[in-house]
């Protein structure tokens, strides 16, 4: 089954990816739209197919991955990305994405869905994503303080919750 990935055209001017550079564009467009994505943002991907799907040396990837990890935007540990923007570059509101991210879940360590999902509990269901645009935070907040909203994020919690507990 083939898969498409819908970025968002904004996505050059969020404020952190313009600030980076070139190389570094590159891999973290690679990091959201390599065929070894899941619809939650955590795959397993060795650093080898990472270099030999991009071009970039294994040690240049190293070197982004870890100032990728610095400011959070990333995390890598055994083989396996956790990328904490990655639902924020896909969005589209569709409550079947909503069950893929869950589904996909589901398979990954705890690790790398409390490092993308747990902690950003607050920004409404599917758009858990810790916001770098003005546009992006403002319309998370305004969601936010919806009344419905700390409803959904308790049944958001305890879903998470049940998950944890059915993998350990």
């Amino acid at each position: 089954m083939a898969k498409n990935r819908m970025i968002n055209t904004r996505f050059w001017e969020d404020s952190y990816i313009a600030n980076l550079d070139p190389i570094e564009k590159l891999l973290f467009l690679y990091l959201i739209t390599n065929t070894h994505t899941t619809l939650c943002g955590i795959y397993e991907l060795p650093i080898k197919i990472m270099s030999a799907e991009t071009g970039i040396e294994k040690e240049m990837i190293l070197k982004i991955i870890g100032r990728f990890t610095k400011d959070k935007k990333v995390l890598y540990k055994n083989g396996w990305m956790a990328v904490k923007n990655f639902i924020k570059h896909h969005i589209n509101g569709s409550p079947q994405l909503k069950k893929g991210i869950e589904e996909d879940i589901k398979n990954c360590p705890k690790w790398g869905v409390d490092f993308i999902w747990y902690d950003t509990i607050s920004i409404p269901y599917p758009y858990h994503i810790d916001t770098i645009s003005p546009s992006a935070s403002a319309s998370a907040s305004a969601l936010a303080s919806n009344t419905q909203q700390s409803e959904t994020d308790a049944g958001v919690k305890k879903k998470y919750e049940n998950i944890q507990r059915k993998q350990t």
